[in-house]
């Protein structure tokens, strides 16, 4: 039976739900990059791609349970708990993303009004940076984790234990610039009042992506050998 597996069975439910998955997280920062960019992408371009992600998530995490089932006499154990992190976590990450573009980029004139203003904003970008180190560090420890050959050493997570803190984003800065630009006296009341609701979107979505990256930062760590 093992003969035969190994020479016949093809690629097994482990491997294929570890690529599926290591390509949507992949994918996932690249899209988030190209969202923080200067670069011009429609929203369209991006929520298609982050479509296209999830459906990888779906994919992997259908593949868990049979993964788990596979003989593990020659291949490195199964751990369900440390996969349904990885992958119901960047599913919320791509929720919340979706949830800006949709803010931010969308054909309506409020959201290319919030978008003009967030640009003309200084304390904005550097905002966007922080989430996007925060993001940058949860892929490669899930990266990370998920192909470590020896889940039980710890070689390297100290400084994971060191960037797990909940750390508050500069928003002070960004409330500074709002009240000294003066950008929504220029617009009616009503469109004051769909700009700053969009804003108020925005910057509790941004919360939520810090709060879901440190919390999965603390599970991937947690979940490493099950």
């Amino acid at each position: 039976m093992m003969a035969v597996d190994m020479t016949f069975g093809g690629q097994p439910a482990s491997a294929l739900a570890k690529k599926a998955v290591t390509e949507a997280i992949q994918a996932y920062k690249e899209i988030f990059d190209d969202f923080t960019s200067n670069t011009p992408h429609t929203a369209k371009d991006l929520l298609d791609r982050l479509d296209a992600v999830q459906a990888n998530l779906d994919t992997a995490g259908s593949m868990s349970e049979e993964a788990a089932k596979e003989p593990r006499f020659w291949r490195q154990s199964w751990r369900p708990s440390l996969f349904n992190v990885i992958v119901t976590g960047f599913t919320r990450l791509t929720k919340l993303l979706r949830v800006l573009i949709n803010v931010t980029l969308a054909d309506e004139a409020e959201s290319t009004q919030l978008n003009q203003l967030l640009k003309s904003l200084g304390s904005w970008p550097k905002i966007l940076s922080e989430v996007d180190s925060c993001l940058g560090f949860t892929t490669d420890l899930a990266l990370y984790l998920l192909h470590m050959n020896r889940p039980d050493e710890v070689a390297g997570l100290s400084k994971v234990l060191s960037q797990s803190l909940d750390e508050t984003l500069p928003m002070n800065d960004l409330i500074n610039d709002m009240n000294t630009a003066g950008k929504v006296k220029s617009i009616t009341p009503r469109d004051t009042r769909e700009t700053l609701s969009g804003l108020s979107i925005a910057v509790e979505t941004l919360f939520s992506f810090m709060h879901q990256m440190r919390r999965m930062q603390h599970q991937l760590v947690l979940q490493k050998c099950n």
